[in-house]
């Protein structure tokens, strides 16, 4: 069950957790909520918590992924907070 936000761009979140933005366009991408990888939609950010989570993110309409540092670079060229 997705968690509803209201929108807030990547790098709102990013300051609000200590986080870091990484992919190109990253810091400007809008967020309205947060889904599980296989259900994430458009506009939502996905929490991929391990390995075995980045294949449906990376097919899934997620705008964007929460990811441990340790999955930084298996997120090929979708924005994330690591």
């Amino acid at each position: 069950m997705p968690v509803t936000l209201g929108p807030v761009t990547l790098r709102d979140l990013a300051a609000r957790c200590g986080a870091r933005v990484v992919g190109e366009k990253g810091a400007s991408v809008s967020i309205s909520g947060v889904a599980h990888p296989t259900s994430a939609k458009s506009g939502e950010l996905a929490y991929v918590a391990g390995h075995e989570a980045v294949p449906a993110w990376r097919e899934s309409e997620a705008s964007a992924a929460l990811l441990p540092e340790k999955l930084e670079k298996e997120r090929g060229d979708k924005p994330a907070l690591v």
